[in-house]
Formats: structure tokens, sequence, C-alpha cells
């Protein structure tokens, strides 16, 4: 009588779930599909050009709908958790049951005619939630792209329905690529016709073609004459300054830069190159357009080379360090142009000058030269008793008791490269010429009045030699008496 009383009571449960599910189903409906369908048969044609404040509005709405249904989501979870737990545990209990009353098939097989129609039940209920996030989650995707593309006009806005799957990203590419080149197209038509270029208009040309590397449409025989008509004389430096940058951007395949070989710009660079500290951004952007077209064999002619190595021999020119860099280059490219226009010699003397930025571009400087020493092809164009020497000749330079911080780091600089030279064979080779000339000199050196000077040579030896100091060098080199 006790497992009847129970069984009525689980029925009476199961009735009670039935209808809160009726209940959240119907709720379901009204708040879901409801507004969906009023939107689809009530909404007006969506506006042409949408306002931020308006996109903003319905991502707000959505994304509450898209809170509640997902509420909605896991509570039909739960509840389908739930009804599956109940159900083994139901089914175990009829078979209990069952088994002691025989006369009690009937009322088994009703019960779990109810659990499979409320399991049911949940599963539609939950299918239909997810259906209804899926589709919030698309609207409001569909919402955030199109409010991330700034909208122009005479184009619609999507709609928010499930229809509107479109991906407007590619299609705004493809338009604002049409637009650029466009524009660009507009500002060539506009420079052709002006008698004094402006500045403005070659600097939104420049950017604009910046931007379009790799547009085969543009007609870049146009842009290159733009920007060959903006390096005469009659242009103010900052003219000329971007027409050299629109010259950087425009080419980019060899018949481009044939075009500017052909049509005599070395001569302008060369020009460029000669001016005052007036013209330095003038002079910086002719630097930058041969560093991005040194790759053509022919471009860099001697007389070019010949001004980047004057720039790099005055102390006083801002774009010292740039045009060294723009030479390193050149070693790796064409060693022996660079020889030809006597630049060996300035890469050398950079190597122990500590002022500007020189001092970091050192020791990747001595590498490179290093590397190149190795090469047959580069060693016969190096003078033995002139190059290497000159850069240790800061070795030599101080002979008086005191030496000054600037001093002590040219020094170091030289003794790093003597100590690259003696690690490798070739340096070797190279110090050992002239019946030992620079070892001799650098053994000299040890003699000088200034005991930090002769620290470090000692310092350079034992590294040399890999020597480990001992325990008592630190104080025999201050002077004081060792003890036992």
């Amino acid at each position: 009588m006790d497992r009847a009383a129970a069984h009525q009571q689980q029925s009476a449960a199961h009735s009670a779930s039935t209808a809160s599910l009726n209940t959240l189903g119907t709720h379901t409906h009204t708040h879901t599909q409801a507004p969906s369908s009023q939107h689809i048969m009530d909404s007006p044609e969506p506006p042409i050009t949408p306002s931020k404040d308006h996109l903003k509005e319905q991502l707000a709405v959505l994304r509450t709908k898209l809170e509640r249904a997902e509420a909605i989501q896991r509570g039909a979870e739960n509840l389908l958790h739930q009804v599956g737990a109940g159900q083994g545990l139901k089914r175990k209990d009829n078979d209990i049951l069952l088994s002691s009353q025989p006369n009690n098939s009937i009322a088994g097989s009703s019960t779990t005619t109810t659990t499979s129609t409320l399991h049911a039940s949940v599963e539609a209920e939950l299918d239909l939630a997810n259906r209804n996030v899926k589709g919030l989650v698309k609207e409001i995707e569909a919402l955030e792209a199109l409010s991330a593309n700034s909208p122009r006009k005479g184009r619609r806005r999507l709609k928010t329905n499930d229809s509107a799957q479109s991906n407007p990203p590619a299609q705004s590419f493809a338009d604002d690529a049409i637009r650029i080149q466009s524009d660009i197209e507009e500002l060539i038509k506009k420079l052709a016709s002006e008698e004094p270029l402006s500045e403005s208009s070659l600097r939104k040309l420049s950017d604009l073609v910046k931007s379009q590397p790799g547009n085969t449409k543009l007609n870049r025989r146009k842009l290159i004459e733009i920007g060959l008509l903006g390096l005469t004389d009659s242009s103010s430096t900052e003219v000329r300054a971007e027409s050299y940058r629109l010259l950087r951007h425009a080419v980019h395949t060899l018949v481009e830069i044939n075009i500017l070989r052909l049509s005599r710009i070395e001569f302008l660079i060369i020009k460029t190159l000669t001016r005052d500290h007036k013209s330095d951004y003038e002079k910086l952007q002719a630097l930058i357009l041969v560093r991005s077209v040194a790759c053509h064999p022919r471009f860099l002619t001697l007389s070019i080379v010949r001004a980047i190595v004057s720039i790099a021999e005055t102390a006083e020119e801002k774009l010292r360090q740039l045009s060294i860099e723009t030479l390193g280059e050149l070693m790796v490219r064409d060693f022996k142009l660079l020889a030809q226009a006597d630049g060996i010699k300035v890469i050398m003397q950079s190597l122990t000058d500590t002022s500007g930025g020189l001092k970091e571009l050192a020791p990747y400087m001595a590498s490179l030269v290093m590397a190149m020493v190795d090469r047959p092809a580069c060693r016969q164009y190096l003078k033995p008793g002139i190059d290497f020497e000159s850069a240790l000749a800061a070795i030599t330079e101080v002979n008086e008791p005191t030496s000054t911080q600037a001093q002590e780091e040219r020094v170091r600089t030289s003794v790093k490269l003597v100590v690259l030279l003696l690690k490798s064979w070739t340096g070797l080779m190279f110090l050992c010429l002239n019946k030992k000339r620079s070892l001799r000199m650098y053994v000299q050196s040890m003699k000088v009045p200034s005991d930090s000077i002769r620290l470090i040579l000692l310092d350079a030896l034992f590294e040399i030699f890999q020597i480990k100091t001992p325990q008592w060098f630190n104080t025999f080199m201050s002077g004081k008496r060792l003890t036992c």
C-alpha cells in the first residue's frame, strides 16, 4: 500500500511538471516568436543611412533579448537533466513494483508514457530556445558589422531577420579600393594642371598610393612623371621631399625603376644630397628612396655613392648614421662600387666613433666587415696598411696620464675590433702584414701613462688568450700590498 501511495504522488508530481513546462513554452513563444513575426510583418523599409544612435539602440534591445533567451535555454537544459535523472530512478522503481505486484502493469506503463512525453516536450522547447539564441546572435553580428563600417549614402542597411546573412566587410573593402583609385585619378588630374605643385596634394596622393601597394590598375608612369615634376629647383624643399616620397611608393617593379634611371634622376638626387641642413627632410626622403631601389644593379651609380660618402664623413650631419647604414647595405650588394667611392675608409673610421648612435651600430658593422673580409672577391679591394690601421688609431691617441670618458670609449671600440680580427685567420694575416706593424703598435700602446687605458688593453689580451684572472688581480692593479 505504501508503494502504491508513493506511486500516486510521483504521478501527481509529473503532471505538475508538465503543466509548468507548458507555461514555460507559452512564455517562450510569447517572448521570442511573437516579436520576431511582428517585426517581419509590420516593420517599415529600413532606412538608407541609419544613424549610430539608432544602431546602438537596436543592439541594446537585441542584447537584452539574447540574455533572456539564454536564461530560457539554461532553464530548459536543467529541466531536461532533471527529467533524465528522474526517469532512470522511476524506471527502476517500476521494475521493482511490477516484479512484486503483477496487477500493476497498467499503472507502470502509464507512468513510462508520461515520462517519455515530458522528455520529448523538454527537448522540443530546448531546440526552440537554441534556434532563438542562434537567430539573435546572427542579428547582433550583422548590426555590429554594419556599425563598424561607416555607412555611405545610397547603401541600404542589413535587415534584422535570418535572410540578412551576407558578409559586408568584403564588399566594403572592394568599394574602398575603387574609391581610393578614383581619388588617385582625380589627384593626378589636379596635379597635372597645377603650375606650382601643392605640398598637401602630393602628401595626400602619396598616402593613397602607399595604401595600394599591389594595385596593378594604377597609372604608375603618370605618378612618376608627377614626382619628377616636383623635384625642380623652383619647388620648395617640402614639395621636393613629398615628391621623393611619392616616387618611393610609386616604384615597385624593375620596369618603373628603369623609368627612373632613364629619366636621369641621379643628378637630382646628388643635388639634393649636397644641400645644407635646412633641407634635412628632403635629404632624408632622397636617402630612403635610394635604399628602396638599391636592389637594381644599374640605379646606384658612383656619383650617388660618393654623395652618400660625403654625408657619412661629416660629423655634424644629422643623417650621418643613416648614410653609414646605407653604405653597409651597399657593402653587401656591391663591394667593388663601395671601394671605388672610397667608402671602406669611412666605415672603418665609424667603427671607433662613439658619437650619436654609432656606438650601438659599431659591433654590427664590425661583424659585417669581418664577413666581407673572409670573401676572396672582396678582399682584393682592401688596402692592408690603411683600412685596418685607421680603425686602430684610437689606441695610440692617449698620451697623458688622465683620459676622458670619450677617449676610453673609443679605445674600447678599437680593442673590440682587434679582438675580432685576432679571432679569425683572415684578420690575423692582415695584422701581420708590413712586418706586423699593427701588432707592434698594440704592444707599444701598453706604455701609455693612463692606467685606465692599460687596463682596457690588458683585458683584451686576457680575452684573446682566454686567461682567467686570479683573485689578487684587482688588488694588484689598485696598487695595494699583497699579504699572505
